[in-house]
């Protein structure tokens, strides 16, 4: 080995300078083993590495800077392989967002822009003016919001809606609910209404109410009736005393689900439709206090129970929230005189803009005075206008005569004696809501206490329903909620209590004098033998008489037949 060293020197040593630079070169440049990258390519890329950067410690970061530019040049053959030192091209959360909003701005045709502009769109809300109005008190940032304006306006274009306006947003526990409110077009076709409501209509279909029957039901009624043997009507269940009480039926475009309102996790996604406000279902969500979670799938544990899911507890608390917190100023609207005597037994009177209000001073907006409430309020029972369940039900009841002629007496006065249900008339003063604890139902004040009152947009905060704000400067104003979607309880100090359970079931007890709900326990002889072969004799006895009645009956009647 010490002979050929010398030799490859000696040899070397008397190669010319030129020559051994090109040899040096050529070998640094070789590429072993199926490599890509020269030794003389990694130590250039080092160079210009440290060339660029400039830094001072280029020396003592020499190894940790060849193994990252080493790292930087592999390539898995599969993204994500075991074998890859570094994943590949993994899309950030803000990758992923870009990509979904991406549609929004794409520019479109010529032709498509005339089709548009020639077709029937609603009204489309400028959101970017109404967001510097709350833009120091509630902001969705400059670029959602813009993001917002074009989704909103993607909306009115694809669905038959009259007006669009931003409800607000309301915070869950994974992802949030941004929210908007629509009116339809009179007399179009709601494609998205069968889908929203899918569940209760299958409910509807599946499960008929107490007291009605389905098509084709009366005649195997009375065919089954026409059989009966007096032996069943005496062995035969109990009939309840109480009969249940038929649902409240929904209002329809009309009281609270004259809007419709649509959902969507982020600025840019895809639009829900919400279901339609059932009465039952906002009585229920009164009684429970539940946080939201994201996902309108998703199912609502609580007592009482709540028979739907987030999104029907969405719709009825938007309701709720709307009724209690969506005002203007008085004198905007008014009632429609024309259509008052018509509309008053079906959603209530309707309200119109005055063409005549000139707007009001910020100095008067301050005032609690100048302010009513527009959207009609709701009834303990879950509507905007009343009906009666005994009547409801009374309508839709089935049943013998006879045992109609029975139950006369008890149910004549029964529709009569209950008491509507009633609340605050329409387009009423807001200084007339119940106070919240020790506080107002509403605080007003000026978004800035450093310029005068005249140039400061007046902001008006209901404290029954944290997150709800009216912000309002000269003639415009603007109602909006983000929050959490709960109701205020008043006192800090104070928890939320669900209703107390039920009676515990009556038990037996075994004794004299058992008190509560226990019943005394009397203890039966079994019968002997003699007893129980007599009871089966009696009863094939009343078999064979049942029998030899209807034969007879029947030969009565094909005797009738032949004398005719």
């Amino acid at each position: 080995m010490g002979g050929y060293a010398s030799k490859v020197k000696r040899d070397v040593s008397y190669v010319p300078e030129d020559t051994e630079f090109t040899l040096a070169k050529s070998f640094l440049n070789s590429k072993v083993g199926g490599k890509t990258v020269s030794f003389y390519d990694h130590l250039t890329s080092i160079v210009n590495h440290v060339l660029e950067t400039r830094s001072q410690a280029s020396l003592d970061n020499f190894e940790a800077l060849s193994a990252e530019l080493k790292r930087s040049r592999f390539q898995a053959e599969v993204p994500g392989a075991p074998t890859s030192l570094r994943d590949a091209s993994i899309p950030t959360p803000d990758i992923v967002l870009a990509k979904k909003q991406s549609s929004l701005f794409q520019r479109v045709s010529a032709e498509e822009a005339a089709e548009k502009a020639a077709a029937d769109i609603g009204e489309i809300p400028d959101i970017m003016d109404l967001a510097n109005l709350w833009d120091g008190l509630i902001s969705f940032g400059r670029e959602e919001t813009f993001v917002l304006f074009l989704s909103i306006k993607n909306l009115v274009e694809e669905k038959p809606l009259k007006s669009v306006r931003l409800w607000g947003k309301i915070f869950g526990t994974q992802s949030n609910y941004i929210i908007v409110e629509a009116e339809l077009k009179d007399g179009a076709a709601d494609d998205d209404d069968a889908i929203a409501n899918a569940v209760e209509d299958s409910k509807a279909a599946t499960e008929p109410a107490a007291g009605t029957k389905a098509a084709g039901e009366d005649d195997e009624a009375k065919g089954d009736q026409a059989i009966k043997s007096p032996e069943e009507d005496e062995t035969g269940l109990p009939k309840p005393k109480n009969k249940p009480l038929m649902p409240l039926s929904k209002e329809a475009r009309i009281g609270v689900n004259k809007y419709v309102y649509y959902a969507t996790s982020y600025a840019g996604g895809v639009w829900t439709r919400l279901p339609d406000v059932i009465p039952e279902k906002l009585q229920a969500a009164r009684r429970i206090r539940k946080y939201f979670t994201g996902n309108l799938k998703a199912h609502i544990d609580s007592y009482p129970a709540f028979d739907g899911t987030e999104a029907h507890y969405l719709r009825a608390q938007i309701a709720r929230i709307s009724s209690a917190t969506v005002l203007s100023p008085n004198g905007y609207y008014m009632i429609d005189s024309e259509e008052a005597e018509a509309e008053e037994g079906a959603g209530g009177p309707s309200i119109i803009i005055n063409p005549e209000f000139e707007g009001l001073a910020n100095d008067q907006l301050l005032n609690l005075a100048n302010w009513v409430h527009h959207v009609p309020y709701i009834l303990p029972q879950g509507r905007v206008t009343w009906e009666n369940p005994v009547a409801r039900a009374e309508n839709a009841e089935g049943g013998d005569d006879e045992d109609r002629e029975e139950e006369e007496a008890s149910e004549e006065n029964a529709a009569d004696n209950i008491e509507p249900e009633s609340g605050p008339a329409p387009l009423s003063v807001i200084t007339a809501d119940d106070e919240h604890g020790d506080l107002p139902s509403w605080i007003s004040r000026t978004c800035s206490h450093l310029s005068p009152t005249k140039f400061s947009p007046v902001m008006l905060r209901s404290t029954r329903w944290p997150g709800a704000t009216v912000v309002a400067y000269n003639d415009k104003f603007a109602n909006i909620y983000m929050g959490d979607g709960l109701k205020d309880l008043g006192n800090p100090l104070q928890r939320f209590v669900p209703p107390k359970l039920g009676d515990i079931q009556k038990e037996y007890a075994t004794g004299e004098g058992a008190d509560g709900n226990a019943e005394l326990l009397v203890e039966q002889t079994d019968p002997t033998i003699e007893q129980e072969k007599a009871y089966e004799d009696e009863k094939r006895a009343k078999e064979a008489e049942g029998k030899e009645g209807g034969s007879d009956g029947e030969e009565n009647a094909e005797g009738d037949e032949d004398e005719e």
